[in-house]
């Protein structure tokens, strides 16, 4: 039977209305999301920064220093811990090695050329003294007078020589009163001294006098000597003033 719209039972109490009938369906489901990570990375990071190999620094000082041997050996040291370790410095090691090599060449040169002219002077009968060691009456052959001369080529005089030692005067002490007082002072005692020696004797034609004198640095160290020669235009043979 049914009731009309707003009936209501005996008693004035309302009805609810009917419910629907209750259902066991599962809550609907989503698909996860995947989740968010960390962000990305832009560059790569920073490592630790690599040093220097020690061996090789110390390889290139010694290469630019005269320490040829020594610098070789720490360029080979240097390559081989770089090598094993990853430090920076091989071109360091090696330019070390390079110039550690032409050290050694040079080197390896000039004892080569002493020795070729030692055999050259012992088959010419040459002695090289060092100037200060030189004697009235010795001998010599043709030397640079314009350097600073450290050893002479003395001879025998009845050989070739260009020039004959005839005094080893004193300049005097006190300071070093400079190059241009010692050349005057050592030019006037030497022209004296060879007026006195030769006297009314003629000389060779083209002769004249040159002095060794001392350097600042011989002077500090207490050379006071000027070494008188009598000099030759040209080689010749027998001594020309007498020895003493």
């Amino acid at each position: 039977m049914t009731e009309p719209p707003g009936w209501q039972p005996p008693g004035g109490q309302p009805v609810d209305p009917p419910q629907p009938a209750a259902t066991n369906w599962p809550p609907p489901s989503y698909p996860v999301q995947p989740g968010y990570g960390p962000p990305p990375m832009f560059g790569q990071p920073y490592g630790q920064a690599r040093r220097t190999n020690a061996f090789a620094i110390t390889a290139l000082v010694l290469g630019i220093l005269p320490g040829a041997v020594l610098a070789i050996v720490f360029g080979v040291l240097a390559l081989r811990q770089i090598r094993r370790t990853g430090d920076r410095g091989k071109g360091m090691a090696i330019a070390g090695i390079v110039l550690g090599g032409a050290w050694t060449l040079l080197i390896a040169l000039a004892i080569l050329g002493a020795i070729i002219q030692t055999q050259q002077d012992q088959a010419a009968g040459i002695d090289r003294r060092d100037v200060t060691s030189l004697q009235v009456g010795d001998c010599t052959a043709d030397f640079p007078m314009e350097d600073t001369v450290f050893d002479v080529p003395v001879v025998p005089c009845d050989r070739p020589h260009r020039f004959e030692v005839y005094a080893n005067l004193k300049l005097g002490d006190g300071k070093w009163p400079g190059e241009d007082a010692i050349h005057s002072r050592s030019e006037k005692l030497c022209g004296d001294k060879l007026d006195a020696i030769v006297g009314d004797t003629d000389l060779p034609d083209g002769s004249g006098f040159s002095t060794l004198e001392p350097t600042r640095g011989t002077w500090s160290a207490g050379d006071r000597q000027v070494t008188c020669l009598l000099s030759f235009p040209g080689d010749r043979s027998g001594r020309v003033l007498p020895t003493r």
